[in-house]
């Protein structure tokens, strides 16, 4: 309320920190809070998996924190499965949110190494980068008793023997790496599946040169892959208190606050400046 007194004005300046004001309805705005408390957990499981947030969900992460091809879960509270959306998981045996790291193998074929049902394990290529000890190994399932293929180094293994958990049946399993020559795979006509598996290279050489060593062991070791994220903007929105975030749009990434989603960082006030006078 303004006063006036006859003798003089005097001017007073109140600074007000307020909140950013909401442009969106009531209702769109406690949205946005809900979202953010959610989104506002991490996830954690057994004694590797620690706090991790976006682009990963699952938990007490609802699915809106995270996209849909980091869908984390956590079994006998013991170790992390990574679903990617495929017909196939990944263990999980560590992830480093600075780097961008991940440490995972194939989930169905730590489990047997011989399915009755085997699917082609490639990542996508858009959100995933291999690490440097990371390649692709081309494996031959269900081929004929007579399927043979002359070895690079003859000192070398190419083939394993694999036995079913469901069937009880033994398979002979070829592989080969990135450069498995072209002319074996004339050779490998016969067999019914092919896939193609991350594995990490220091673990395929060593599994070529122990003609012991069963599959599993070549199969179960993790390797590395870093998925692709906008560092820049993320450290910008979590510095202003936000929460890095795709929501419903996945196109893009934002920032997650209490009030709203934004292209920018949060902003945690405006100043505003009121000037009365008295007289």
């Amino acid at each position: 309320m303004f006063t006036h007194h006859s003798s003089s004005f005097h001017l007073h300046c109140i600074i007000i920190s307020l909140h950013l004001l909401l442009l969106l309805p009531c209702d769109h705005a406690q949205d946005f809070k809900t979202y953010y408390e959610n989104c506002y957990k991490n996830f954690s499981c057994g004694g590797r998996i620690k706090e991790i947030g976006y682009p990963f969900w699952g938990g007490d992460r609802p699915y809106y924190c995270g996209l849909p091809s980091f869908k984390l879960s956590c079994k006998d509270d013991e170790f992390a499965v990574l679903d990617t959306g495929l017909n196939y998981t990944f263990r999980v045996f560590g992830i480093d949110q600075t780097s961008h790291e991940i440490k995972i193998s194939r989930g169905d074929l730590q489990a047997d190494s011989c399915p009755s049902q085997i699917f082609n394990g490639t990542l996508d290529k858009k959100l995933f980068d291999y690490g440097a000890q990371t390649e692709d190994l081309n494996m031959f399932y269900n081929c004929s008793s007579d399927t043979k293929i002359r070895p690079e180094n003859p000192s070398l293994r190419d083939n394993a023997t694999c036995t079913s958990r469901d069937s009880g049946l033994k398979d002979i399993v070829f592989f080969g790496n990135e450069s498995f020559p072209v002319y074996h795979f004339d050779a490998l006509i016969s067999c019914k599946v092919k896939i193609v598996v991350p594995v990490d290279k220091t673990v395929v050489a060593d599994f070529k040169r122990n003609a012991t060593k069963e599959l599993d062991e070549l199969l179960n070791p993790s390797f590395d892959v870093y998925y692709k994220m906008n560092d820049y903007a993320c450290n910008a929105c979590k510095s202003w208190g936000g929460l890095c975030w795709s929501g419903f749009d996945l196109s893009k990434l934002t920032c997650l606050c209490q009030d709203g989603a934004y292209d920018h960082p949060c902003k945690q006030g405006v100043f505003l400046v009121f000037f009365y006078s008295t007289v």
